[in-house]
């Protein structure tokens, strides 16, 4: 780190709190010197982990403790030094904390930890169905047979809108981003013409996934928050502030 800016500048510059002049000269550092960038980078990173976990408890109980210490304790000049020297120890440890939080969530977070967390789409068994190519489909997305569905698929010169969500759902399971979320924002923009709402969360779900997988982190935030937004949609509750934190990590990682 840049000798004359500290993690406590760091934070200070997080906070607006510098003056014009101490800005200018972080500003001009960060633009220099990439490993403070970094620092600066998982110092935001570890602050909303804070924000988002159960951590901010543990720093308010930190204050707290120190707060009624020293309202326990004299008033004289050296228990004045004394509590002061406490406090900055705490805020020192508080500070490496921060650091360390977001050093550890910014090299452990990965697209495969993201991926495993996302449900699998179950084809819905149906009692007398027809041999029909769509009914061949479900049989084989059923029984993993990703490649076997995109095979039936595309033998086909017009395929349905659940032929082509399974083509979709076979793409992502054997790591297809790309051509996953070309079928599901087909798929997404036949609804809208037709004011149909086809599958229209799941649609929603799997694009996250599908934007994770070609590399896409901004545009599966821009969909995590899509969905976090609707109080009616069917997977709010599978995708959190978390998954939009760690993707934007990866975005900064990657």
């Amino acid at each position: 780190m840049n000798t004359n800016i500290d993690l406590n500048v760091l934070e200070d510059y997080l906070e607006n709190k510098l003056t014009p002049e101490k800005k200018l000269e972080v500003e001009k550092a960060l633009s220099q010197d990439e490993n403070l960038n970094l620092e600066l980078k998982a110092l935001e990173m570890s602050r909303k982990a804070i924000e988002l976990s159960e951590w901010k408890k543990l720093i308010h109980k930190t204050q707290s403790s120190f707060l009624e210490n020293r309202n326990t304790r004299s008033l004289d000049s050296n228990d004045r030094k004394s509590g002061f020297t406490w406090l900055l120890r705490i805020a020192a440890s508080l500070t490496l904390l921060l650091v360390g939080l977001g050093s550890f969530l910014f090299l452990t977070t990965t697209p495969e930890g993201l991926q495993d967390n996302f449900l699998s789409y179950q084809v819905p068994l149906m009692r007398g169905e027809a041999e029909s190519s769509l009914d061949q489909m479900k049989e084989s997305y059923r029984n993993k047979d990703f490649q076997q569905v995109l095979s039936l698929g595309k033998n086909q010169q017009s395929l349905e809108k659940e032929g082509q969500f399974l083509v979709a759902m076979s793409h992502l399971e054997i790591g297809n981003g790309k051509e996953a979320v070309e079928e599901l924002l087909e798929l997404q923009r036949k609804n809208q013409q037709e004011e149909a709402s086809f599958l229209d969360d799941e649609i929603d779900y799997y694009l996250v996934k599908g934007y994770i997988l070609q590399g896409d982190y901004s545009s599966a935030k821009n969909q995590v928050e899509k969905i976090r937004s609707n109080p009616t949609h069917k997977y709010r509750r599978n995708l959190d502030r978390w998954d939009a934190f760690k993707i934007q990590i990866l975005d900064l990682k990657y």
